[in-house]
């Protein structure tokens, strides 16, 4: 699949005929709403299995995030 195609297909471009491309208005929306899932989905888990193997509770990370 080509990359405008990817893009196109994920609602973050749009084909204007014969303008060309634009970036769609909630394209920035999209892309972290994207991110925000594969972050949950894939790299929260190894996170939570490290909090839980160094014994870290999460009132130690909520204060660590409030302070930061």
């Amino acid at each position: 699949m080509r990359s405008y195609e990817l893009l196109q297909n994920r609602n973050i471009i749009i084909n204007r005929r014969g303008i060309g491309f634009n970036v769609s208005e909630n394209a920035k929306e999209i892309i972290l709403e994207e991110q925000k899932k594969h972050f949950i989905e894939e790299e929260l888990p190894d996170i939570v299995k490290k909090l839980k193997m160094y014994g870290i509770s999460i009132e130690e990370v909520e204060r660590l995030l409030v302070n930061s």
